[in-house]
C-alpha cells in the first residue's frame, strides 16, 4: 500500500494512502485512495480524521472515520 504524510508542525500532520488488491479467486478487486490528518494531543495520545473512496467500480463504498491512538 503506497502512503505519503508530511508534517505541519509539532502536533500536526496530513497523510494520503492508497490500497490496491485483487481477488484471484473471484475478481473482486478492491482499489480505494484517501487521507486525513492527525493530531497529536499529548506526546503518547494522537487523534486522526480520514476518508478513502473507491476508484472503480468494483472497489467498496466510501468510508470516513475517526481514530484515536495510544502509545504505551
Amino acid at each position: 500500500m503506497p502512503s505519503w504524510h508530511a508534517r505541519l508542525s509539532d502536533t500536526w500532520a496530513v497523510f494520503l494512502d492508497a490500497g490496491l488488491t485483487h481477488n484471484t479467486e473471484n475478481g473482486d478487486d478492491n482499489n480505494r485512495a484517501g487521507g486525513g490528518v492527525t493530531w497529536m494531543l499529548t506526546p503518547t495520545l494522537q487523534a486522526d480524521l480520514y476518508s478513502r473512496g473507491g476508484l472503480d467500480s468494483d472497489s467498496v463504498d466510501s468510508e470516513a472515520g475517526m481514530g484515536l491512538a495510544i502509545a504505551f
